[in-house]
């Protein structure tokens, strides 16, 4: 063999090594890339996935607890209807005819002279056919003088709606049903002197300036709320039950406002000897109202008159 077929050879041999080399370069670096692939990409993947579950999870979650909710919202309103509302219309109509009287009539009851409330007594008769609806007309009556005239003595205003509160709003001169700004200016002034009266102990002349409170604005669910407690401190738990359920019938949408007439409507049960149906009642409410748990676990009257707290 001469030189020039050896250098031939070694040429060639040379070649196959260099093709050799590619392959091998071309190998590592498609096995380096899967290996990357296999350390970072797929934990990568597998976090992108555990991330859509974790979404997909937590949309799952709210939509079933607002479900729930929902559910538990109508369960507590069913209560509210079976347990509270159980009057019949008669009943009903009867009670708003005799609230339009006296709220039509307040001034008179109020502020007139003695002349003019005896006149006004001496219609009432002819207004309500009923003898017991003439006999609560006109004990309320008196009960509503003595009442405006120890707050108008005290306040030394001669009229309720003219003495200042931080809780009425300068809104328009007639509410949605129709209540004038200066009743419900005297409605507010009323309230709040029932809840200073309510912070001092004295529960039936609290629930006394709630009631007049009521009368000028039956729309306000504290009112009645606060009516219905100042009641029951007092010892009068089946009006109390009524002023409970006139709270509950007016929707309150302020949180604090429901979860107050919600726990006094539970001890209002109780003091009724309702205490099954009281505990009942407050899971429900529990389950429907996120922020009832807390206001409850603090109340020591619910184990007062229930004879259980909540944990």
């Amino acid at each position: 063999m001469d030189k020039d077929q050896i250098d031939l050879l070694k040429l060639e041999i040379e070649q196959e090594k260099l093709a050799l080399d590619t392959e091998r370069t071309r190998i590592s670096r498609k096995s380096y890339h899967l290996d990357y692939f296999s350390k970072v990409g797929i934990p990568l993947a597998v976090f992108a996935l555990a991330g859509v579950t974790y979404w997909t999870n937590k949309d799952y979650s709210e939509r079933h607890f607002e479900f729930e909710k929902s559910v538990k919202s109508i369960e507590l309103q069913q209560k509210n209807d079976d347990i509270f509302q159980q009057k019949d219309k008669a009943s009903r109509e009867s009670e708003h005819e005799k609230s339009a009287f006296l709220q039509n009539h307040f001034e008179e009851i109020t502020t007139g002279t003695v002349e003019k409330l005896e006149v006004l007594k001496a219609s009432v008769p002819s207004t309500f056919i009923k003898k017991e609806d003439q006999l609560d007309v006109l004990a309320r009556i008196d009960q509503l003088h003595r009442t405006a005239a120890a707050y108008l003595a005290r306040t030394n205003v001669s009229s309720p709606a003219a003495a200042p509160t931080a809780s009425v709003s300068s809104g328009s001169p007639t509410d949605v049903n129709g209540a004038s700004q200066s009743s419900m200016q005297a409605a507010a002034n009323y309230a709040a002197y029932g809840r200073a009266l309510l912070n001092k102990g004295s529960y039936d002349q609290a629930a006394a300036n709630f009631e007049i409170a009521t009368v000028l604005n039956p729309s306000d669910p504290s009112a009645w709320n606060s009516l219905g407690y100042a009641q029951l401190r007092s010892g009068r738990a089946d009006a109390a039950y009524n002023s409970i359920a006139a709270a509950l019938n007016l929707h309150p949408a302020d949180a604090k406002t429901q979860n107050f007439a919600t726990i006094n409507a539970t001890k209002i049960l109780c003091a009724l000897g309702r205490r099954d149906e009281g505990e009942n009642y407050l899971n429900t409410a529990l389950s429907a109202l996120p922020s009832l748990h807390d206001m409850a676990s603090k109340d020591s009257e619910i184990k007062r008159y229930c004879g259980f707290s909540v944990s």
